[in-house]
């Protein structure tokens, strides 16, 4: 099932892998987070522009394309390192994918974060790992029930969504 709202991006993706609440808050209900200090460095950090990428229903918009042996490299940054870098790795892989539907042969990843670098060959095990966060995405979106948090508790607390969250008390 196809869902019919806004346009899905990898950076629903990272949320979701976050926590599934956000990802769900945001497409079906419209509701989006200020721009945070953190938000506003990372957007200087990717030079601020990118590549907009539209194909099957999600939307993109990534740091940069380059080209390389015929093909091209993807990158995502980041301006902080994060402890647990996994849901940007979703997001980078997820927009890579998103690339690849318009006919883009995409050859190798790159995720720099707060100075370090790391870089992914695009191989069929992450065409297939961005296709599932996708379908997953799609599947969340068109729910009219809200998915369970991944690990409530501590993060919750903080979380600027918790306004809107069903499992917040």
């Amino acid at each position: 099932m196809r869902f019919e709202g806004n346009p899905l991006s990898p950076s629903m993706v990272k949320e979701m892998v976050y926590c599934p609440v956000i990802a769900w808050l945001k497409a079906r209900h419209l509701v989006q987070e200020p721009a945070t200090d953190s938000m506003l460095a990372g957007r200087q950090a990717s030079g601020g522009g990118g590549l907009y990428v539209r194909a099957g229903g999600f939307s993109a918009v990534l740091d940069e394309v380059r080209e390389e042996g015929g093909g091209v490299v993807v990158v995502e940054r980041k301006a902080f390192k994060a402890r647990d870098a996994q849901r940007y790795l979703a997001q980078l892989v997820a927009g890579a994918y998103i690339l690849s539907l318009k006919g883009v042969r995409v050859r190798r990843l790159v995720l720099e974060m707060g100075g370090v670098r790391r870089e992914l060959e695009f191989t069929g095990e992450l065409v297939e790992e961005a296709a599932r966060y996708l379908g997953e995405l799609e599947r969340l979106a068109s729910s009219d029930r809200p998915p369970q948090p991944t690990r409530p508790g501590r993060r919750c607390s903080s979380c600027w969504y918790r306004r809107f969250c069903p499992y917040t008390e």
